[in-house]
């Protein structure tokens, strides 16, 4: 899990999760409250949450087109959900259809919790966990805030795909995974099985997480 650490004063989550948890382990060092620490945790998504990953997606596209295909990626082990503390914050989906290769189709963080290390995180996990060479993904033209987070994660271009919107080309990317960091995914392992472990602090966070 990732440790975001932040004043309550400044607010780096919203005033309602930034009151849930303190850290034992945190030192007072100026502020009366002490450092409010909060969990982010990457894992497989299980069926119960399916409700609140529709939730997500339906907030970010205004309507229930891929019900059936996030549900299918939950029951297929494709999908990974971020929480924060208890609550699911984001969701990649992922397989491997595209050309035998692996492709992120889903990336979405709720608004709230955006440019915090959130989708940052699930994509360093699929590509610890990628089981081809190559991880493919792409985005819109004028999506530039998702080119730039994946430029800082390494992805280049690779070719884009036109008329699939009125005006937005669809821009694909690709990032060659080192065969000695790979960390396939135990298929057998409960959906719970936490894959991202691990502390970080707001100094770390990057800066350029979306939806």
């Amino acid at each position: 899990m990732i440790c975001i650490k932040g004043w309550e004063g400044n607010h780096v989550f919203p005033k309602a999760v930034c009151s849930t948890l303190y850290c034992p382990s945190c030192n007072n060092t100026g502020n009366s409250l002490g450092a409010l620490h909060h969990l982010l945790s990457v894992e497989e998504a299980k069926p119960s949450q399916l409700l609140r990953i529709w939730q997500i997606d339906e907030r970010q596209i205004g309507s229930r087109t891929r019900r059936d295909f996030i549900e299918h990626a939950i029951l297929e082990q494709n999908c990974l959900v971020a929480r924060v503390d208890r609550e699911v914050v984001g969701f990649a989906i992922t397989d491997q259809t595209f050309y035998g290769q692996t492709f992120i189709w889903l990336l979405i963080v709720t608004p709230e919790h955006r440019r915090k290390g959130v989708a940052t995180e699930l994509i360093r996990v699929i590509e610890s966990n990628c089981p081809t060479p190559k991880l493919f993904t792409s985005t819109n033209s004028s999506n530039a805030i998702m080119q730039q987070l994946l430029n800082k994660l390494g992805f280049v271009p690779s070719g884009r795909i036109d008329n699939l919107e009125e005006n937005d080309p669809e821009l694909v990317y690709l990032k060659r995974v080192s065969r000695n960091r790979t960390k396939r995914l135990n298929v057998s392992s409960p959906r719970s099985k936490v894959v991202y472990s691990g502390h970080i602090s707001l100094t770390e966070l990057r800066t350029y997480d979306v939806g």
